[in-house]
């Protein structure tokens, strides 16, 4: 690996980019771990005791769990926490978009692959009928797994948790589970969690159309007689759901859900949720710890910005992290977290304001009363 060049004035490196020709190298240097991947460790989330209580109520009653909160309070977290701590493996995520269909959350179907296919020629009779019996190269259900519907089937998370409760020799299964398209052999039979994130992004019809399917845990493939598949009551999918409130959500739809509302972490709480982050990737990374007076000045300019009646958008637990974990990844860290006075030959910003700003400042009308918060609180 090459060594980062020194970067005149405070601070120094690790600056990978400098701006300058000088400094362009012959070898790409070796960058961290991102952001995402460093921080979401299952161990470290902190659930409260209200969020402890609304997760047993929706086990017992078998019903998905919806959860609301600002950004980066912890929603989509919390399904890696609960099938960790009970031992189901990793969540089977279904993401979310505004062109999202309730069918899409089960299975998508490549119609044009198919389609080219057939015109090409590449397709075998069994495949371009679907293998339904009484046609042409059709045959019983049970006779053998047909490859027509697999080859352009992709199951997604609630289509792959309810298919995951039955058996190994499930003519079902033999049917629809593609080992390539799946990630290897059919791991069943087991109880799955699915993290449906951001459902309030998908369009209103959504919901509605989802009602049954998750309420009674089964769905059906269109492409294939509309052939249904159920889950084993006794490994029910668990279907935890988060909303951003972008939209309001159908009332029948709600009325099929137990409902939690995330608040963000008082002062307490959000200092353990750092202290037990940070030292993790403190650990996995061999880095010295940040000085706990600069965790604690941290934590006081994020509340002072968002206590900030003059920003428009309030910095995210998360945001707080990212500056954080960008403070201990550093070779050469700060004192102090207090702005230096700016150059008056140069109106240079002080050098740890990119930092500050640039993690937990998110639009330009925010940054000019942003600065003069930093400006109060290093008086302070």
């Amino acid at each position: 690996m090459t060594e980062p060049f020194p970067i005149p004035g405070p601070p120094p490196a690790p600056d990978w980019y400098t701006g300058s020709r000088a400094h362009w190298r012959d070898a790409s240097p070796e960058l961290p771990e991102p952001l995402a991947r460093s921080l979401d460790e299952p161990e470290d989330y902190l659930p409260g005791t209200a969020l402890v209580a609304a997760v047993n109520v929706a086990l017992t009653l078998g019903q998905p769990l919806l959860l609301t909160g600002e950004p980066g309070v912890g929603k989509t977290c919390l399904a890696a926490n609960v099938a960790s701590e009970l031992a189901l493996g990793t969540p089977l995520k279904c993401e979310v978009r505004s062109t999202t269909e309730a069918g899409d959350l089960f299975y998508t179907f490549d119609a044009m692959a198919q389609f080219r296919d057939a015109h090409a020629g590449a397709d075998a009779p069994s495949a371009r009928w679907l293998d339904k019996p009484g046609r042409p190269g059709g045959a019983a259900p049970e006779a053998g797994p047909p490859v027509g519907v697999r080859r352009y089937l992709a199951l997604q998370g609630l289509g792959l948790a309810i298919l995951l409760t039955r058996t190994p020799d499930d003519a079902l299964v033999r049917r629809y589970w593609d080992p390539v398209r799946n990630d290897g052999p059919f791991r069943g039979p087991c109880r799955s969690v699915v993290l449906i994130d951001e459902i309030d992004k998908a369009p209103r019809d959504v919901p509605n159309d989802l009602l049954n399917q998750i309420e009674l845990a089964y769905f059906r493939i269109r492409e294939d007689d509309n052939r249904r598949i159920d889950a084993d009551p006794a490994l029910w999918p668990i279907v935890i759901m988060t909303s951003n409130s972008e939209k309001h959500l159908p009332d029948a739809f709600l009325r099929r859900c137990v409902y939690h509302h995330i608040e963000f972490p008082d002062a307490a709480t959000l200092a353990r949720i750092v202290d037990a982050r940070l030292a993790r990737v403190t650990v996995r990374e061999r880095r010295e710890p940040l000085a706990p007076a600069l965790v604690a000045e941290a934590l006081q300019l994020f509340a002072a910005l968002r206590s900030a009646p003059a920003l428009r958008r309030r910095a995210a637990a998360a945001e707080l992290l990212a500056l954080l974990l960008g403070l201990l990844r550093r070779t050469a860290r700060p004192d102090s977290l207090k702005p230096e006075p700016r150059d008056a030959s140069t109106g240079a910003p002080p050098a740890l304001a990119p930092w500050l700003l640039g993690t937990l400042v998110k639009n330009a009308e925010d940054l000019a009363p942003a600065r003069a918060v930093l400006d109060g609180w290093s008086r302070a």
